[in-house]
């Protein structure tokens, strides 16, 4: 009896024990659950402060970044848009809104990058965002540009001579490269030449050479500077190329009022 009411005691010391170890237990597991909580919300704060500046597709906020962009209908390059509109202030704005347009031309055929707000960088910095910047539109099979003019697949080119028409279909090309789907969704790079076609079959956004204004592309490459948020007086742009297909187009002149190069 002795030996059996030894071995109840011994097990009652057992179960206590147990009894003492289940909150070191548990705090050890809420320590564990702290830590892991803490590392999450750093890799959250990592994670917004991204895309706060979403550098994805390179552009940040105080770059400034050229394209030479051009469009051409039918084999004639169209002239360069005007200068992207401004505020009563003399701030490069946004279409239909007083918000500074980070994506935005000078009427020297080159999109200018220079952002300002976390929307305007990195894969946000697309060519359908400087459209919209300036009241245009573009989709994968059509476009709405300057001056009215709107083309879409199916549209006709004028014939050769008088003769009959043909169906034409919208293409792109980046840096004499053909490419698919929609440009607008395209962010380019610094130094990039872009096409946008429309043209009949044989013919794409690859058949004329680089745009017009890839001569003023050169220069601009060779003067840019960080996007300070100060206006300054624009050069004036050099001529444009001619291409080989197609009459000269004519240069819209830069605005004379301040901007930025």
């Amino acid at each position: 009896m002795a030996k059996s009411s030894t071995r109840g005691k011994y097990n009652r010391g057992k179960a206590r024990a147990r009894a003492r170890r289940a909150p070191r237990r548990s705090g050890s597991t809420g320590w564990t659950m702290g830590v892991v909580a803490i590392v999450l919300l750093g890799v959250i704060g990592i994670v917004l402060a991204k895309n706060a500046n979403d550098s994805s597709g390179g552009l940040k906020i105080g770059d400034h970044w050229h394209a030479a962009f051009g469009v051409n209908v039918c084999g004639n390059w169209l002239p360069n848009p005007p200068e992207t509109p401004r505020d009563s202030n003399g701030t490069i704005v946004r279409h239909g809104t007083d918000t500074y347009a980070g994506l935005h031309t000078h009427a020297d055929g080159l999109i200018h990058f220079e952002p300002e707000a976390s929307d305007d960088v990195g894969s946000h910095a697309t060519v359908g965002r400087y459209f919209t910047y300036n009241g245009w539109s573009v989709s994968s099979t059509s476009f709405a540009y300057d001056k009215g003019v709107k083309e879409s697949n199916g549209d006709t080119c004028p014939g050769a001579n008088g003769g009959p028409g043909a169906k034409g279909t919208l293409t792109w090309a980046v840096n004499g490269k053909l490419h698919s789907g929609n440009v607008g969704g395209y962010a380019p790079h610094n130094g990039d030449r872009i096409v946008l076609a429309f043209e009949p079959a044989g013919k794409n956004a690859t058949s004329f050479g680089d745009p017009p204004s890839t001569a003023a592309l050169a220069q601009a490459l060779n003067s840019s500077t960080p996007n300070s948020g100060v206006s300054q007086t624009p050069t004036t742009a050099p001529a444009q190329s001619t291409p080989s297909t197609a009459a000269t187009p004519t240069t819209a002149a830069p605005s004379s009022t301040t901007a930025k190069p």
